[in-house]
This record gives structure tokens, C-alpha cells and sequence, in this order.
């Protein structure tokens, strides 16, 4: 039993590497790479890994488009919402960099938060996990929604900036800085990689 868990969010190519925008951040803040260091200090100290990926049916079954101004927008100019991270597909599957080993977890999501309709929640508890090291895509949306649903249910909160992106780096730097610290503390990652247990993270 571990009392510890380092949650990574929607590291898959479709989200990382579809927008121009957002591979250009990812790779200038080398938020795979970080993820992967993580990961690694994470099984070292004990820690569960857990991997959430969010995947669409090809059928199109669970699509939801919300009525939001965003959509409004796209449905003047003849276009809507592009269908990424679908079942089966290469751009579904973990960016190359991160090791999933047989002890990690690997939990499929449909919407933003990685608790919202999975058994995240119960697979924690069963394990004992009550602290949560949180990073991911994007970190204002994912991570955000991840966060607020974690803090609900009780879970212990860290988040490490460095191994979360946002779409630009003002919204990033909102959540990190706004957000956040209302309902987790928020670490580096050279302080994570100083702990030695859960306790200490």
C-alpha cells in the first residue's frame, strides 16, 4: 500500500503535438521530459504512477458540443470542434518519452477532469492514496478540472508547474499562480525530486 500517487494528464500526441501553438510551448518548457523525471522519482520513492488518457469513439457516440461562445464562433465560419484522441489512432496513444510500466496505472477519461465518469477515484482509495502529485496538459483545463474535482473529494494536492502546459503561458502562469494554491500546495520539481515519501512531498 502506497499513501501516494503522481497523477499525469493527457500527455498524448493529438494534444501535444496537433496544435502549433502548444508543441511549440511543450518543447520550449520540456514538460515531457519533466513528466518523465517525475515519473521516475515517483516509483523510486514508492509513489503510484497513474497516466490518464482521454479517448473519443470514431463513431462519434460520446461527442458532446457544448453551446459556448467558442462553438458559436466556429459554427459561423462553417467549422467545428476537431475530433483528436480517438480510439485505435496514433495521435490517441502517450507521447514518446514516458515509460508506462506494468505497476502503473493507465485510466481512460471522456471529458476535462480525470475523475469525472472513471474509477480513478475508487482505484486511489483501494490503494490507499490520499496525496496527489498532479501535472499534465493543459493546465488550465485537464489539470485544472482534475484539481478541483480532487480537492472536493479530499485528496492531499501537490502540483508541479514544470510539468504542466498551457495553451499560452498566460493562462498557465493564472492557474499556477491563482488557482492553485487555493487548493493544493505547489512544488518545483527539484523539491519533488528531494522527497523521500509521500509525506514529504
Amino acid at each position: 500500500m502506497t499513501s501516494g500517487a503522481l497523477v499525469l494528464i493527457d500527455l498524448q500526441k493529438d494534444v501535444l503535438y496537433s496544435r502549433p501553438v502548444l508543441k511549440a510551448l511543450a518543447e520550449e518548457t520540456k514538460v515531457v521530459e519533466n513528466c518523465a523525471a517525475a515519473a521516475g522519482h515517483a516509483r523510486d520513492i514508492g509513489l503510484r504512477v497513474v497516466y490518464v488518457k482521454v479517448l473519443r469513439r470514431a463513431n462519434e457516440a460520446d461527442r458532446v458540443v457544448n453551446d459556448t461562445d467558442l462553438e458559436a464562433k466556429l459554427r459561423e465560419r462553417g467549422k467545428s470542434t476537431p475530433m483528436t484522441c480517438v480510439e485505435g489512432t496514433e495521435g490517441a496513444e502517450l507521447v514518446d518519452g514516458l515509460r508506462v510500466l506494468p505497476e502503473d496505472l493507465v485510466v481512460v477519461k471522456r471529458r476535462r477532469s480525470a475523475f469525472n465518469g472513471t474509477d480513478l477515484d475508487w482505484l486511489l482509495r483501494r490503494l490507499g492514496i490520499s496525496t496527489l502529485v498532479v501535472g499534465g496538459v493543459a493546465t488550465n483545463w485537464g489539470v485544472e478540472s482534475t484539481l478541483r474535482d480532487a480537492y472536493d473529494l479530499g485528496y492531499n494536492l501537490r502540483v508541479l508547474p514544470e510539468c504542466c502546459c498551457g495553451f499560452n503561458t498566460e493562462d498557465h502562469d493564472w492557474a499556477v499562480q491563482r488557482i492553485f494554491p487555493n487548493m493544493s500546495r505547489v512544488r518545483s520539481l527539484s523539491a519533488f525530486r528531494e522527497a523521500t515519501s509521500a509525506d514529504e512531498c
